[in-house]
């Protein structure tokens, strides 16, 4: 088990056993290669690597962000504080169409996908914080698949700070897949292209504003058993034709 420093402690070793174990320190940062080949960076804290950005190899239309490294979960993407530049160390990248950032990821941070305007669609966990301008131009999405476990956070005064805000007029499906238990404030708000939306069983409640305005939206699926005593929720939603309630 590592300590306090992240240095492993073997206990109760057989004499005739040999045991190699890799040094690891908090706040040093470490390369490793994916599965696909690709070099990411990484700053190793408390078993688990943090701060995550690629470092070499070749990107291909989709990229999948690794689940771990070296062993250790990654829990956040970073840009390496490089201003203007984004966590594939560019400028402007429009060769990758999609994302799929595992469900390890809590943190998306500042400007991690900046100006990444080939992107049509990200898979990405919906509970994950949203720092500011992680999506900063990322303005060409179309279909965005929401995984992981639990409550979405309140955007109510960061939603310009999601991956589809600047898409907002372009994106067509939003998914939300099973496990995830609320929609946040003003999740969805302003999503004019956004033409159906499934809400799975598991979510329980639907914040405020969260499809505010979303005047293109035509088709609901929802449980029968979800609480919508927020104010707003569908305030504005005015061309839905068909919606669908579900019970389990």
């Amino acid at each position: 088990y590592p300590d306090e420093n992240g240095k492993y402690i073997v206990e109760n070793v057989q004499n005739d056993l040999t045991i190699k174990v890799d040094d690891f320190y908090n706040g040093t940062r470490y390369q490793a290669k994916d599965e696909n080949g690709i070099t990411w960076s990484y700053l190793y804290q408390d078993g688990e690597a943090t701060n995550a950005y690629y470092v070499g190899g070749k990107l291909e239309e989709i990229v999948t962000i690794p689940s771990s490294l070296d062993g250790y979960p990654v829990v956040s993407l970073y840009n390496n504080g490089e201003i203007g530049r984004n966590i594939f160390r560019s400028t402007n990248n429009t060769t990758i169409k999609e994302v799929i950032i595992p469900d390890s990821i809590i943190s998306i941070g500042s400007y991690a996908f900046y100006n990444c305007r080939g992107l049509t669609k990200i898979t990405m966990p919906g509970t994950a914080t949203i720092e500011s301008q992680a999506f900063y131009n990322v303005t060409n999405v179309e279909e965005v698949i929401l995984t992981g476990e639990g409550a979405m956070a309140d955007y109510s005064s960061t939603y310009s700070y999601t991956p589809w805000w600047q898409s907002r007029n372009k994106i067509q499906s939003i998914i939300i897949e099973e496990e995830i238990t609320s929609i946040g404030d003003s999740t969805f708000s302003n999503c004019t292209g956004l033409i159906s939306i499934d809400i799975p069983a598991s979510v329980t409640s639907i914040g405020n504003y969260a499809f505010y305005d979303c005047t293109g939206l035509k088709k609901i699926t929802m449980p029968g058993t979800i609480l919508i005593d927020k104010n707003y929720t569908f305030y504005n939603v005015t061309n839905v034709e068909e919606v669908i309630i579900t019970f389990k």
